[in-house]
């Protein structure tokens, strides 16, 4: 009954209710007043008042005939005004009760307990399969079918790629616009960053990769992803990213226009890899030597040669120091 109970959800337990009242005897009054305990979940599941009014008056009939713990531990949780005494079987009595009054408060307390199998009844969700993401308490949850894994501290641009692809078929040019704020799109330029960025995602979310799905316009999620949150979601949020550096605030992209550069002057020498970190640098303004390697998918120490040749050649001009230094196009 526990099994179906998660896996299928508390209404899927009512043939196996019937089944098992047939094999507990009088005598046994654990097993009754569990038993009695699964029959007023199912009778509220499928909204029969009746039948739980009817079950809830036998488990206090058991109670004050016995003063059994079972019967006391069900009545805790399907009677909120019944105080609770300290048993060890008490402990988990709030936690079963918050979880059939969908109580969401409960959220945290569930967390610290580690009894994270009950979070998407919590949630009012059906057994399935899901991503379920919990900013408040920075984790995110993979649920199959009753079977939760928990992910801790999921990285800063995750949720914001999760929303992304559960909203169906996204392009890769759409992937590079939501993520670094990029208008334009170049693949020679941004299919490495996007490919990094999936597989680093998919590497968070094993065992269950396969959930984000290869599709022939660019990628998407097999399940859906649930977050959840006490505020509502913006609906266009800034564009996320480890350091939350691209695009800059003050850049021409923030505020909507394109920058307009001339290409770098040939006759100094530069080769392909300087011509490209200089269009790199026209699209974003500013970057680090360690975010242009991300995103060009480049080894730093090129990326740092690159970037001198352009400095020297005054294509490129350098701010900051140390691992603040950042480089921009020279106006």
């Amino acid at each position: 009954l526990w099994v179906t109970r998660w896996q299928d959800g508390p209404a899927a337990c009512a043939a196996l209710v019937e089944q098992a009242r047939e094999l507990v005897e009088p005598r046994d009054v654990a097993y009754r007043a569990e038993l009695l305990g699964f029959e007023i979940l199912v009778a509220r599941q499928r909204g029969e008042l009746a039948a739980e009014q009817r079950a809830l008056h036998e488990v206090r009939t058991l109670y004050q005939r016995t003063h059994h713990v079972a019967a006391k531990a069900v009545l805790g949780q399907y009677e909120p005004d019944r105080r609770a005494t300290p048993f060890d079987e008490d402990a988990v009595t709030p936690i079963l009760r918050a979880v059939a009054q969908r109580d969401a408060t409960a959220l945290s307390r569930i967390i610290s307990l580690g009894l994270v199998g009950v979070i998407p009844e919590l949630l009012g969700l059906a057994p399935g399969r899901r991503i379920i993401l919990l900013p408040s308490e920075d984790l995110l949850l993979l649920e199959d079918h009753g079977d939760v894994i928990v992910r801790e501290r999921p990285p800063r641009w995750c949720p914001h790629l999760l929303r992304i692809l559960s909203s169906g078929a996204a392009s890769k040019e759409r992937i590079v616009a939501g993520m670094w704020g990029l208008r334009a799109y170049h693949p020679e330029l941004h299919d490495p960053p996007v490919r990094t960025t999936i597989h680093r995602l998919r590497s968070f979310l094993q065992p269950h990769a396969e959930w984000i799905e290869n599709v022939e316009s660019g990628y998407r999620t097999a399940v859906p992803v649930h977050l959840v949150t006490a505020c509502e979601p913006i609906a266009d949020a800034p564009p996320l990213w480890d350091e939350g550096e691209i695009p800059m605030p003050d850049s021409p992209l923030a505020r909507g226009s394109t920058p307009r550069l001339a290409p770098p002057d040939r006759g100094h020498g530069l080769d392909d890899t300087a011509h490209l970190i200089y269009r790199q640098l026209g699209e974003i303004e500013h970057a680090t030597v360690p975010q242009l390697s991300r995103i060009l998918a480049l080894s730093p120490s090129t990326v740092l040669r690159a970037l001198r040749t352009l400095v020297e050649t005054a294509q490129v001009e350098r701010l900051g120091f140390a691992r603040a230094t950042r480089y921009r196009v020279r106006e």
